[in-house]
């Protein structure tokens, strides 16, 4: 008998393929944190909480497509652990640090 993976939809060929894409649209187009809107320092290594990683707009376990590119988006791995399945709508609003005093 074999063991479920740990991760359903979340390893395989299918699953590198979407975090490579993904990856390569934050390189090409600047893509900053879908959940805390600050940009990405690529080189950090896994598993710092700063360092990139994938999600899935709509989890998993609420049905979401694993390897849908229009199911993903770029976020820090520390706002992806602190997110879970909440929807992004949840996300917290951004500080507007533009206006003057």
């Amino acid at each position: 008998m074999t063991a479920a993976p740990r991760s359903p939809g979340r390893s395989g060929h299918a699953w590198r393929l979407l975090v490579a894409h993904v990856r390569r649209q934050v390189e090409r187009y600047g893509l900053c944190c879908a959940w805390c809107f600050e940009p990405f320092d690529l080189d950090l290594p896994w598993p710092d909480p700063r360092s990139f990683s994938v999600d899935h707009v709509i989890a998993l376990d609420n049905g979401g497509d694993p390897v849908d590119p229009a199911n993903a988006v770029p976020m820090h791995l520390g706002c992806n652990s602190s997110k879970g399945t909440r929807p992004l709508s949840a996300r917290p609003a951004p500080l507007n640090t533009d206006r003057a005093w």
